[in-house]
């Protein structure tokens, strides 16, 4: 009976960790990281935006993350760049709301807290935050570069590691 029950234990410990390692979840069943899932916008001229509306608690940090020109996957295609260089803004409320950060060109591999309304000289504005109320956060994506493509894509976490499936 001892053995069964040894067996038992070790056999729910191992799916447990199988199912942290496959869904990248917490053992205790925590919220999912992922908030928003990678997905494709297009800027297909220079004044051309996208928004990617999403809801935050207070107190947890958010992770913006984007693939555009300058990640290290894109890739010229056919001659052609296929992919925009952006910047991207996050307001929280309403595309005019209170300003977590503005101008970012940071977010494939980088992960550093934004200040608020902060700005660089060399332009490197996190596009991570710690949220201070519970509210609807609003992602602004727009050209940085008119010269470039029109593809981008972008998604958002919980986790400070990079989501798969881009």
């Amino acid at each position: 009976m001892k053995k069964n029950k040894f067996l038992l234990v070790g056999l729910i410990g191992l799916l447990l960790t199988v199912r942290m390692f496959l869904t990248g979840c917490d053992i205790d069943g925590g919220d999912d990281p992922i908030i928003l899932k990678w997905t494709e916008g297009s800027l297909p001229y220079a004044n051309a935006e996208a928004w990617y509306d999403f809801p935050v608690k207070s107190g947890t940090t958010y992770h913006v993350w984007v693939k555009d020109y300058w990640s290290p996957s894109a890739t010229i295609q056919g001659g052609t760049v296929q992919w925009a260089d952006v910047l991207v803004t996050a307001r929280y409320g309403s595309r005019t709301g209170a300003i977590i950060f503005e101008d970012s060109n940071r977010g494939y591999d980088s992960s550093t807290n934004a200040q608020a309304g902060a700005q660089s000289p060399t332009n490197l504005i996190p596009s991570n935050f710690t949220a201070n109320q519970d509210a609807t956060v609003h992602l602004r994506v727009y050209p940085n570069s008119i010269k470039m493509g029109n593809k981008f894509k972008v998604a958002v976490t919980t986790s400070n590691k990079r989501p798969s499936g881009e």
